[in-house]
């Protein structure tokens, strides 16, 4: 029995709207209410590390304005609104999840993230939680896709340092490596790659 939702992150549309390839997870989460009583949905992100946000709308006010209508309010909405990346939003989720009695989650994200993020997942959150994953299968331009490729090919590689170097000094709070070395602040290179946004239909 799943009891709290964590739908991730994925920018802001201008005007303050939720894209659609997160408009897809928000809408199944309403759906799945319909089926079992979920107690909670966490919304998770601040904005994307390289991101401009001048409305300062977050993405997780964003979309719990969206669920609100939706969800009678006996359904939790809870903003994570510190995270700018997929590592940050697990982190940062499960820190709230652990003042919560919550133990069996259901993490929504799109087909072509799930792999990177239940790898994350397994990480942060060990043996102390039931998790459960649901994709949405979105279409891409052949240059989408591509840019999808080489994205994911590089957050992969960060995702494995990241967790290796953890593991070998685990006395070191994770946001110093986190803020110090992640690719979206540190590497021209993904400022190269994700000059131009990406929104899939």
């Amino acid at each position: 029995m799943i009891e709290a939702i964590v739908i991730l992150g994925k920018g802001i549309e201008p005007g303050g709207m939720v894209p659609n390839l997160v408009r897809h997870e928000l809408d199944y989460a309403i759906r799945l209410y319909g089926q079992q009583p979920i107690q909670a949905v966490i919304c998770s992100g601040q904005y994307w590390g390289l991101a401009v946000n001048p409305s300062h709308a977050t993405e997780a006010s964003v979309m719990c304005q969206y669920l609100q209508p939706h969800l009678p309010a006996a359904v939790q909405l809870i903003a994570e609104d510190q995270s700018k990346d997929t590592i940050g939003n697990l982190l940062y989720t499960k820190a709230l999840l652990d003042e919560q009695p919550w133990r069996h989650i259901l993490i929504l994200a799109s087909v072509d993230h799930l792999p990177r993020i239940q790898y994350i997942a397994e990480h942060v959150f060990g043996h102390d939680y039931a998790l459960s994953y649901h994709g949405h299968q979105h279409s891409y331009t052949v240059r989408q896709y591509l840019h999808l490729v080489r994205y994911e090919r590089l957050a992969w590689w960060y995702a494995r340092w990241f967790f290796y170097r953890l593991a070998h000094h685990p006395d070191t709070p994770w946001q110093q490596y986190h803020f110090m070395y992640h690719p979206n602040l540190r590497q021209r290179v993904v400022r190269r790659m994700i000059r131009r946004p990406v929104y899939p239909v």
